[in-house]
């Protein structure tokens, strides 16, 4: 059976794209192919290929760990690569020293497309031309069937990998890519983000306690007229020592229902 090894840096979508290809089926996590990296495996099952997700990369002992799962393929392997299309020529240039010479298929597969606001052609077109490797610009957390479909069919394809040796020597070319990023929350603010982080943290505590207290001030009048002072009045013949037992300030019933009224306002 075929085997393909997606790779790419942390947070590039990996994960979510093993997820889409193998239909969320079960995964194994075991040693890939006698490596001491372990790597999450599943299978495509309408391709009859096998999915292996090696941890994403971030520091550069993370790159050697993935180079030794990568040298682990042999000539009927082939390798996903996965890019974030905002990054995706710097990731390049990281990531194309790893692929191993056996390596016979590589496939290129460019996340969070839809970030991507102008530009994602010419990208496209500089990895294909410089990897010699199909391209497929996606966005994972939206792909649907069709998504899918297109990246099994460019697994499938017998198109022969980048030589590995000439792929460090590309140079970067200047891409005007004009990406979409989130909008800056008033915590990510240089100066005024930790103020408004402790502010923030301060109430989270101290609401839901004014809260209680001003509800206990509004219900307590209510409970000692509707509860507490009936008590009070069945009880006025019964011996003293009952009436404390029961309804003293710190009898039965009395401390029974306010401890019922502490849960109360705890739960509030």
């Amino acid at each position: 059976m075929q085997s393909f090894v997606l790779m790419g840096l942390e947070s590039a979508g990996k994960s979510t794209l093993f997820n889409i290809l193998t239909e969320s089926a079960a995964s194994d996590e075991r040693n890939f192919r006698g490596s001491t990296v372990v790597c999450r495996e599943g299978l495509i099952n309408d391709a009859g290929i096998c999915l292996v997700d090696t941890p994403g990369i971030r520091f550069q002992s993370d790159s050697e760990t993935t180079k030794l799962a990568l040298d682990a393929l042999n000539q009927h392997d082939g390798i996903l690569v996965v890019l974030r299309a905002t990054h995706a020529q710097q990731e390049w240039q990281t990531l194309c020293h790893l692929i191993p010479p056996q390596a016979k298929h590589v496939v290129i597969l460019l996340t969070f497309a839809d970030k991507i606001r102008k530009g994602l052609l010419e990208v496209t077109e500089y990895l294909s031309e410089t990897s010699g490797a199909p391209v497929l610009a996606v966005n994972a957390r939206e792909a649907g069937s069709n998504v899918r479909q297109g990246i099994v069919q460019l697994l499938l394809q017998d198109k022969p990998a980048p030589s590995a040796v000439s792929l460090p020597r590309q140079k970067i070319p200047v891409i005007n890519l004009l990406a979409e990023f989130p909008q800056q929350t008033i915590f990510e603010h240089r100066w005024c983000g930790k103020v408004a982080a402790i502010v923030c943290l301060f109430l989270l505590f101290a609401v839901p306690v004014w809260g209680a207290w001003l509800l206990s001030d509004f219900i307590q009048p209510v409970i000692d007229s509707a509860v507490i002072q009936p008590l009070k009045n069945i009880t006025t013949s019964w011996p003293d020592v009952l009436k404390t037992l029961f309804v003293g300030n710190y009898g039965l019933l009395v401390w029974d229902f306010i401890r019922l009224y502490g849960h109360f306002l705890w739960w509030y």
